[in-house]
């Protein structure tokens, strides 16, 4: 187990960026999420996750799915879920601070860097290195539930990389690509928009449209795939 998170903390360093003109608010970041079990080095997943923002939009991508989780951030103070299917270019969104599933959205750090800001906090820093126009921050933490190791790039406020080791599994993200080209993302957002979208209330109401059949019997209306960490240091798991 230990070579692997070796090799995993080596890639960390892999990433694109084109000047030190850094702004976290318009970027366009890759990850590979790897998950290992413990014993054997088994390879359990892999799962590839594209975080966007602009300004106070963000989305997770999983290009494998096609599939994109979406939310804006109203007033800086609730936020508004859209969940989108790229291979059928439809959407269904939510009011803001309706519950999804049960659960309504209430951090909006989790959503925009991957990981709670209040679980950052706790977690203890033990040193700073500078890499090209970058302060990475090193963290880790151990608690009841898993051993965490985490590598942030504080002005673009992005994991970097993260080791997750509980007792079973290990989960390692890897940073792959980062662009910083606001044409892009303004271009990936406009497209989202203009997806033919339905109001998660509506959806009972018309039985005739398949694809909004089709979808509530898979459990995708209901079951998101986000991968981010809470303040608890627990994945909320990736469930496409």
């Amino acid at each position: 187990m230990q070579r692997i998170v070796i090799l995993f903390l080596s890639l960390f360093s892999v990433y694109g960026q084109a000047s030190c003109n850094i702004s976290s608010d318009a970027l366009k970041a890759e990850y590979t999420i790897t998950t290992v079990a413990n014993e054997g080095d088994k390879v359990l997943s892999k799962v590839k996750l594209i975080l966007w923002r602009k300004g106070q939009q963000v989305a997770h991508q999983y290009p494998d799915t096609q599939i994109v989780e979406g939310w804006d951030f109203i007033n800086k103070k609730m936020i508004k879920p859209t969940r989108y299917f790229e291979k059928h270019q439809r959407a269904i969104e939510y009011q803001p601070g309706e519950a999804v599933h049960g659960k309504k959205e209430t951090d909006w750090s989790a959503r925009h860097q991957l990981i709670a800001e209040k679980l950052k906090q706790s977690m203890s820093l033990k040193n700073t290195t500078k890499q090209a126009c970058e302060v990475l921050e090193h963290y880790v933490l151990n608690n009841a539930h898993n051993h965490l190791k985490l590598d942030w790039l504080s002005s673009s406020h992005l994991i970097k990389g993260f080791v997750v080791k509980g007792k079973h599994k290990t989960q390692l993200w890897t940073l792959d690509k980062v662009s910083y080209d606001a044409k892009q993302v303004s271009q990936f957002f406009k497209t989202l928009l203009d997806y033919d979208t339905t109001d998660y209330a509506d959806i009972g109401d018309d039985h005739t449209d398949p694809f909004l059949n089709n979808m509530v019997n898979l459990g995708f209306i209901e079951h998101g795939a986000s991968g981010f960490y809470h303040a608890e240091g627990d994945s909320h798991g990736h469930k496409h």
